[in-house]
């Protein structure tokens, strides 16, 4: 399970999720995983309740933990893949915050 190679800390932003090993380049670190929405479903819970991810033209996903807990950036270092993997799109270091 590569939630493994993860855990959730103290963030500037609060709370965020770390690298607890290295990663190369494109590979895997998790898989997102929580309940498939459709964009109606999604709208109706609101923000305060659903942390949804685009994962189709009208499908979401309300994420579960550790991957609702990913904090946005400009300068990501890991990016969505087949919809539901995040991947490395740099070398991470452990111990380097997720974005």
């Amino acid at each position: 399970m590569l939630e493994e190679f993860v855990y959730v800390g103290s963030s500037p932003f609060g709370r965020g999720v770390f690298s607890s090993r290295s990663f190369t380049l494109g590979e895997n670190i998790l898989s997102f995983y929580g309940l498939l929405l459709s964009f109606e479903q999604a709208v109706k819970l609101g923000d305060l309740e659903c942390y949804s991810l685009q994962i189709g033209h009208k499908l979401y996903m309300d994420l579960e933990a550790p991957g609702r807990l990913i904090n946005h950036s400009c300068s990501p270092n890991a990016g969505i893949s087949k919809g539901r993997d995040l991947v490395a799109l740099r070398d991470i270091v452990y111990g380097e915050e997720l974005f």
